[in-house]
C-alpha cells in the first residue's frame, strides 16, 4: 500500500469516528499527514489534532482550514512546541491571529529545525510582520515562509522584505537573511531562491554593480570604513568583487539578469581609478 493510500485510510478513520489511536501506534512509519481534505466537527478536529501531537514520527503536517471559524493560533503554537523536530507545517486558512502575542516569532528566532511554514490566508497583521522580520535575522533553517493573504499593508510587508534585502550598506546587506524565501502572494518575487552562499553573493554583487553605474563604490566605502583602515582593506575589497561575481554567476545566467550587473573588471577599474592613493597598497 503506497503512502498516499495509507494517509487516505487515516483520514477515513477520523471522518467516520473509527479509533484514531491507529495513527499514534500502529502507523508509526507515517512521516507526514495532510488534513486539508477533512471536513471535521469541533470534536473531530480536536481528536485528530491530539492524535497528530501523539504520533512519534510526523515531521510534515498539513492542516489547512480544519478549524472552521476558530482561531488556530494556540493549536499552531502547541504543534510547533510539542513536535520540536517538525520540518514542514502547512497551516493555511486557520484564522490565526496573534492579538499581539510574540510566542510564534520568538519560536522562529530560536532557529528550530522547521524548514517550511505556510501561514497564508490567516489573520496576521503589520505588527506580526515586523516581529517576523526580527526573527528572520537569527533564523537560518527556515527556507520558505508563505504569508500571503493576511492583513498586511505595504508598510507591514516592507519589514520582512527588508530582512532579506536591505541595501543600506554592504555590511547591513551581508547580515540579512539569505536562506528564506518569503512568499507574500501569487505575484511576489522569491528573492532567496538559491543556496545561502549564492543568494548572498548575488545580492552583494548587484549592489556593487548599481554603485558602479553611478561611480559611487569608492565614495560609499569611504563613508563606511575608517580612513586609516581603508588602505589595508582595499586589496581585500577588490578580491571580494571577483568572489561575489563567481559565487553568483550561475544565478545571473539562469535568471537572465546580466543587464542588472556589470563585469567585475568594470567595478575594479572604477575603484582603482577613483582611489589611486589606495591602489599603491596592492603590491605591498
Amino acid at each position: 500500500m503506497c503512502n498516499y493510500q495509507l494517509k487516505f485510510w487515516v483520514y477515513s478513520k477520523f471522518r467516520w469516528g473509527i479509533d484514531e489511536s491507529a495513527l499514534s501506534s500502529r502507523w508509526d512509519h507515517i512521516s507526514d499527514l495532510d488534513g486539508n481534505v477533512l471536513q471535521l466537527s469541533e470534536e473531530e478536529s480536536a481528536r485528530a489534532f491530539d492524535a497528530v501531537l501523539g504520533h512519534p514520527s510526523l515531521s510534515d503536517v498539513s492542516l489547512g482550514n480544519y478549524l472552521g471559524q476558530r482561531n488556530g493560533y494556540d493549536n499552531l503554537l502547541t504543534l510547533l512546541t510539542t513536535k520540536p523536530k517538525i520540518e514542514t507545517v502547512w497551516y493555511r486558512d486557520n484564522n490565526v491571529a496573534t492579538d499581539g502575542d510574540s510566542r510564534l516569532t520568538n519560536y522562529l528566532a530560536t532557529n528550530p529545525p522547521l524548514g517550511l511554514l505556510a501561514l497564508d490566508g490567516n489573520e496576521l497583521v503589520d505588527a506580526d510582520a515586523m516581529l517576523i522580520a526580527e526573527a528572520l535575522r537569527t533564523n537560518t533553517n527556515l527556507s520558505r515562509l508563505d504569508i500571503g493573504g493576511n492583513n498586511f499593508s505595504e508598510v507591514g510587508l516592507a519589514s520582512p522584505k527588508k530582512a532579506i534585502l536591505d541595501e543600506t550598506s554592504l555590511n547591513v546587506l551581508s547580515d540579512c537573511n539569505h536562506s528564506c524565501q518569503i512568499n507574500i502572494g501569487h505575484n511576489s518575487e522569491l528573492i532567496n531562491y538559491w543556496s545561502r552562499t549564492r543568494c548572498r553573493a548575488e545580492k552583494m554583487y548587484k549592489v556593487l554593480s548599481k554603485r558602479n553605474k553611478r561611480g559611487m563604490n569608492v565614495d560609499c566605502l569611504k563613508r563606511k570604513i575608517d580612513n586609516d583602515a581603508l588602505p589595508t582593506l582595499f586589496p581585500n575589497v577588490l578580491s571580494r568583487v571577483s568572489y561575489y561575481h563567481e559565487a553568483g554567476e550561475f544565478q545571473f545566467q539562469f535568471r537572465n539578469t546580466e543587464l542588472e550587473v556589470v563585469p567585475p573588471l568594470s567595478i575594479m577599474y572604477e575603484m582603482i581609478r577613483k582611489a589611486p592613493d589606495l591602489s599603491v597598497h596592492l603590491n605591498r
